[in-house]
């Protein structure tokens, strides 16, 4: 940004499991990779107005199908958004987001157990 190259000149390695938004201080877009919709965008994009320097927060896209058998299969990511600042100067807003692993309910794993020791217990008894 500060040679005046594009951002989205830039052939960066990314993974399918990140997100990365970059926004002008006026918060309009500069470069936007990974799985974001316009609406996800314009949420982000609301969410940096009222965001005052580094902050975290979880952001849950809706997938179109279900990935669990327990689970709606909404990918939740932990996303940073931090100004981008040049001498003092803010010249851009950046939002980095990684998705979180999906971990199993506690309560399903009591279930599942509960229902092995019923089981087991009909059968020995």
């Amino acid at each position: 940004m500060l040679n005046h190259h594009p951002p989205k000149t830039l052939h960066l390695n990314s993974s399918s499991n990140e997100l990365v938004l970059l926004l002008r201080p006026d918060g309009s877009v500069l470069d936007a990779r990974g799985p974001l919709t316009s609406s996800l965008i314009q949420q982000l994009q609301m969410r940096a107005r009222v965001g005052q320097g580094k902050e975290t927060f979880d952001l849950t896209i809706p997938q179109d199908q279900h990935h669990h058998w327990w689970g709606e299969g909404d990918s939740v990511y932990r996303v940073l958004l931090t100004p981008v600042l040049n001498q003092n100067a803010r010249v851009a807003i950046m939002m980095v987001g990684l998705q979180l692993p999906y971990t199993v309910p506690f309560l399903a794993i009591w279930l599942f157990w509960g229902i092995v020791a019923l089981l087991v217990a009909a059968i020995g008894g």
